[in-house]
């Protein structure tokens, strides 16, 4: 959506308009293009995001008034349950009549961002955390539509406040260069470099082929078909965040950033400190907090936070795993750091510690790619044969095992 021609006739007279409007106006004038921009790709799921969106608008404030306490878990309930009637019920039921992962249905555009924005409103709104605003700016915020798909996962008290007061050469420039890098990652980089390297890397048909030679394939060229995946994920990721940053800033808005240079990081904290970190830091506020303060166990609750994240991108055993897969990364490397600091370690790392540091994380990152790769053929089960064959163990398919 967001690369097609439409996209950017759209974006162009929107920008145009939008800055000959008083600042007061330009909201409106956004959330109603983005609406009826979004609404031609799915009109009925739209119409229910709507409906949530305004009913969210009008009884989050309720929350505070006396007698109120009930509505925050029936709002966060009723949209996490229209999230998981298209998301998770349709694998899980897939599952149960052992239909395999390929029985699913058609998710409404934007669902998943769509969810933890009206989250994030409900819950800051009872905490009273938000400034005041109207309803123009609220709808665009929710129905933004050159991130509505594939993010920023933005906050509300960040989309008022990071407004640029004019529309000026500079800010163009920044804009337009912004999406000019995301062009060239996707074009460029994605689609030229890579997939001359791989054609259809991460299809279906490529990870079975791969699946079918596995016990044949040389281990350096598993690793490079789970790093390539990585690869592809980041650079293909980061890039429709570039587009989304930049054409929002074309549009008045200065959007959360989402990635920053992951790759270089260090170790695995400091990876998710980097990598999607609107997701990280949504989980961070309304999941892991929570969770260490009802239980007091930090483990139980990056647990529950890489649980989250994983299942936010998909209700499949695969993407399941691999959250849970991280959270034991992130739990490892702090329990290493605090033996470190038993013994009287201290101070910064040289840079020799910090670029093994770096090859280690990129490593431990390109496992959890292993167990991607099975949601494109079999499921966990293929998942984690690759991950294992990574280490140069062989664990024979399921008919080969019978």
């Amino acid at each position: 959506m967001i690369l097609g021609a439409e996209f950017w006739m759209v974006l162009a007279a929107a920008t145009g308009v939008a800055w000959l409007l008083p600042a007061r106006l330009r909201p409106g004038l956004v959330a109603a293009v983005s609406f009826v921009f979004l609404v031609r790709l799915d009109p009925y799921g739209l119409a229910a995001m709507l409906a949530f969106a305004l009913a969210f608008r009008w009884l989050a404030p309720v929350t505070r008034r006396p007698g109120g306490a009930l509505v925050l878990p029936v709002l966060i309930v009723s949209i996490l349950g229209y999230l998981a009637w298209f998301k998770y019920l349709p694998p899980i039921l897939a599952a149960l009549r052992g239909e395999g992962p390929a029985a699913s249905v058609l998710v409404p555009v934007g669902l998943s961002y769509f969810s933890f924005k009206l989250i994030h409103y409900a819950l800051e709104t009872a905490r009273g955390t938000l400034p005041p605003s109207r309803l123009g700016d609220y709808l665009a915020w929710v129905f933004l539509f050159p991130i509505f798909t594939a993010g920023p996962i933005e906050r509300f008290d960040h989309f008022l406040s990071e407004r640029p007061p004019r529309l000026d050469a500079r800010l163009v420039a920044e804009g337009l260069t912004r999406i000019a890098h995301g062009l060239v990652k996707k074009f460029v980089l994605v689609g030229i470099l890579i997939e001359s390297l791989s054609p259809g890397h991460g299809s279906a048909g490529h990870v079975g082929r791969l699946l079918a030679e596995l016990s044949e394939r040389p281990v350096p060229e598993v690793w490079g078909f789970c790093a390539l995946s990585f690869l592809i994920m980041y650079l293909d990721f980061s890039a429709y965040s570039d587009i989304a940053i930049g054409a929002s800033l074309l549009l008045g808005f200065r959007i959360m950033e989402n990635f920053d240079w992951p790759i270089l990081a260090s170790d695995i904290s400091a990876f998710w400190s980097r990598w999607h970190m609107t997701l990280t830091g949504w989980c961070q506020s309304y999941v892991i907090m929570p969770v260490l303060g009802l239980t007091r166990r930090l483990t139980a609750a990056i647990f529950a936070g890489f649980l989250a994240i994983g299942l936010w991108h998909a209700g499949t055993g695969c993407w399941a795993a691999w959250g849970l897969y991280h959270a034991a990364g992130v739990i490892a490397f702090h329990a290493w750091q605090s033996a470190r600091e038993r013994r009287g370690a201290t101070g910064d790392a040289g840079p020799l510690r910090r670029a093994a540091g770096t090859i280690l994380t990129l490593a431990f990152v390109t496992g959890s790619f292993a167990i991607l790769a099975g949601d494109e053929a079999g499921g966990l089960r293929d998942g984690l044969r690759i991950l294992a064959r990574l280490a140069g163990v062989d664990v024979p398919a399921r008919a080969e095992a019978a």
